[in-house]
């Protein structure tokens, strides 16, 4: 095995993705805020829209794909942005917001299930509406960032349309659907959303549904946590992974972190993972649609360990800036969308200044 990781850093020092011998990226809080800063920037310059990014490899076409988590993890770095950039990425995110999570297209997609491009292609949504709750966590997010509650309160009767779908229990749905934990956290991360939404819309009767579907969704994450990240070998070669920590937020991660039990197991697979991969963080591959859902292949599962340990197990800065997922190489995008690097680097400057009034 030991063998094996120094091949691989061998491997990697070869092809230019690690500093030369002799040399060491510069981890302070100052440089990796500088890192992000520059993200958004180029971000902001670019102002297109790519959808959601490869967030599932296999997806990596579908628009509106989890494009509430895609806003979500740009809305996590907002408040590392440079002062005089923020203006201009809050007008970009409103966009992203206001074009896709909040239009009648992507609403009638989450009500129907399906959606026509041109050319008659269909997409159908599964995951139990995983990603109509991430849609409500995304339009949450970039408001709670930004401060513009108007546009949440002008567009009040889509968001109310958008949570429709998503009001029968999360127990009810996932049992006739799908079981995997990645669920569970998106359904506990969009029904807080809900509830905070609600509260700005003075709506009870979404408040009170919000609160049924918070309680439910955290007894099947605490339930199903035994769903833990395995490693073997797949039949194509890749290795496989049962993920338990994937479509985590910070308001999911805080049910975990509560639980002794729940965190003991986490901090378990963790240290498996550590120990089986010790270069779990080396990111930098091309992704242009190679792999699948379950395959050990960044940037899903580098940034589920990596948050897991930032978020649940509250590792310290020093420790989270050593493992820093590294940035990766899309086929299909310009490398400043790499949305998993914007979010792990803001989630490593959150612990550096815990008060700091990011998220």
């Amino acid at each position: 095995m030991h063998r094996v990781c120094r091949l691989l850093a061998a491997a990697v020092m070869f092809t230019g993705l690690a500093p030369a011998r002799g040399q060491a990226f510069d981890r302070s809080p100052e440089a990796l805020r500088q890192r992000l800063q520059e993200l958004v920037q180029k971000l902001v310059a670019d102002g297109k829209h790519y959808g959601p990014g490869v967030l599932w490899v296999e997806d990596h076409k579908k628009i509106m794909w989890f494009q509430g988590q895609a806003v979500a993890m740009m809305a996590y770095a907002y408040p590392y942005a440079a002062e005089a950039d923020k203006p201009a990425f809050a007008a970009y995110l409103r966009r992203e917001v206001a074009d896709y999570l909040l239009n009648p297209q992507h609403i009638s997609w989450e009500i129907s299930g399906t959606l026509t491009r041109p050319g008659n292609e269909v997409l159908k949504w599964s995951n139990a509406h995983a990603n109509g709750w991430m849609a409500v966590y995304g339009i949450w997010a970039y408001a709670n960032a930004t401060g513009d509650w108007a546009l949440l309160k002008k567009n009040a009767a889509a968001v109310v349309e958008l949570c429709e779908p998503l009001r029968t229990p999360p127990t009810q749905i996932v049992a006739s659907r799908n079981t995997s934990v990645p669920i569970y956290n998106a359904q506990y991360s969009g029904a807080f959303a809900m509830g905070q939404i609600a509260r700005q819309l003075g709506n009870d009767a979404l408040a009170a549904r919000a609160t049924e579907a918070m309680a439910s969704a955290r007894a099947m994450m605490l339930n199903k946590i035994d769903q833990r990240i395995t490693i073997s070998a797949g039949g194509d070669g890749n290795l496989r992974y049962n993920a338990t920590l994937d479509c985590m937020t910070p308001e999911a991660a805080a049910v975990y972190a509560a639980e002794a039990a729940a965190r003991e197991q986490i901090a378990a697979i963790i240290a498996n993972v550590d120990e089986t991969l010790p270069f779990w963080f080396m990111n930098g591959l091309n992704l242009g649609g190679a792999g699948g859902e379950g395959s050990f292949q960044p940037p899903q599962f580098a940034t589920q360990i990596f948050l897991a340990k930032a978020w649940i197990l509250g590792e310290p800065y020093e420790r989270l800036a050593e493992q820093l997922p590294w940035p990766n190489v899309y086929a299909t995008m310009p490398s400043y969308r790499d949305l998993q690097y914007l979010q792990n680097l803001a989630a490593c400057l959150r612990a550096a200044a815990p008060t700091g009034g990011a998220r």
